[in-house]
């Protein structure tokens, strides 16, 4: 949903270092490559605050020039099957990102987290200017087994990587990170651990913690916002220190989403850009409220008619709950008036025959 999906994967400009020989460069490596490692938390993070559907845009630009780079837009939807919670999420882009050139990006995610057997599906599809196919990548990890596959294909050469992928219990693809970010506010000192799977397949292990609140304007608005500092932990936090800091701002107000993001990005050089929120709604289709008659031929023909309606962008609306109420008014009138006339009618007719009688 508009995170970097490289994070951690480029190479830095090299800087003179003292030299290691024998036994004391072997011990540097093996403490580098053990300080590198995941964060390895023991529980999955339970099921963020999403709604049943959400929809969001967002831009990006240069840091230092202003310039802009790419847009784009998603879709992320939940339901329950069988007593499980699945997300499904859908995010296009295009503009001057994977490439020097312009390209459009196609990327699509069944998460299954959160049940007996988590799992995770997604693929990913590249195009340039002319509508042609440059990459596709595809990836499949079984949280359960601790394992995972990552495919990319580069169609213009004919080659293609796979990739092993080792996870852990709390691990995310980069993708997800904005929104396993919404537990941060309710979390312990509001700080957490986890690792993050890159674009690249591979884990980096991250600290995040709510630094302060600010107000943040973006062309979504103007909220009042968490100010959320990632950190890469072990070898990399070293790195880190040379790309500059990482920062999500998150609304203070739930179910706490992300409004902007300010850091390097994962494209070649570790461009810093900045990515704001353009837009962000969220939808769920209403039943038609059942109305309180007791006449039941009345119920049947109205809740057929009452039904919520999908307008051509997608919202759903129900029926404004004052007609109800005028419906069920007017058959309390009618049947009102029948018992009145049957009751009051005939004593009227009977007295006015009476009074033929005695004139």
């Amino acid at each position: 949903m508009g995170i970097p999906t490289n994070l951690g994967e480029r190479p830095v400009p090299r800087r003179s270092t003292p030299c290691l020989r024998g036994p004391r460069l072997w011990l540097s490596l093996l403490a580098l490559l053990a300080a590198a490692g995941p964060a390895a938390p023991a529980e999955r993070f339970p099921m963020p605050p999403v709604a049943e559907v959400e929809r969001g845009a967002y831009r990006a630009r240069d840091l230092q020039t202003g310039r802009a780079l790419w847009e784009g837009d998603w879709l992320l939807s939940r339901e329950t099957r069988a007593g499980r919670t699945l997300v499904d999420l859908q995010e296009n882009g295009k503009g001057i990102r994977d490439s020097p050139g312009g390209t459009v990006w196609t990327e699509r995610m069944s998460l299954d987290l959160w049940g007996p057997h988590p799992a995770l599906t997604a693929s990913r599809e590249v195009r340039n200017a002319d509508g042609r196919l440059v990459h596709r990548g595809q990836r499949v990890f079984d949280f359960e087994l601790g394992s995972g596959q990552q495919v990319r294909e580069d169609v213009q050469t004919g080659t293609t990587t796979v990739r092993a992928v080792s996870l852990t219990a709390q691990a995310i693809p980069t993708e997800l990170l904005s929104a396993i970010l919404r537990l941060l506010p309710a979390a312990r000192d509001q700080q957490m651990q986890f690792d993050l799977v890159t674009g690249e397949g591979r884990l980096v292990g991250m600290h995040a913690r709510v630094v302060g609140r600010e107000r943040v304007t973006v062309p979504a608005g103007t909220f009042d916002s968490f100010k959320v500092q990632l950190e890469p932990t072990g070898f990399l936090a070293v790195l880190a220190t040379l790309r500059g800091k990482l920062y999500m701002w998150h609304t203070v107000a739930a179910p706490h989403v992300w409004v902007k993001y300010q850091g390097p990005d994962g494209s070649p050089g570790f461009q810093p850009v900045v990515r704001e929120l353009v837009r962000f709604d969220t939808q769920r289709a209403t039943a038609a409220r059942p109305l309180a008659v007791p006449i039941r031929t009345l119920t049947e023909g109205f809740a057929a008619s009452v039904s919520p309606v999908a307008h051509p962008d997608g919202h759903w609306s129900a029926p404004p709950a004052t007609l109800g109420y005028l419906l069920v008014l007017a058959a309390l009138v009618f049947v009102i008036g029948v018992e009145y006339g049957a009751t009051v009618f005939p004593a009227v007719r009977a007295r006015d025959s009476q009074a033929k009688d005695e004139g």
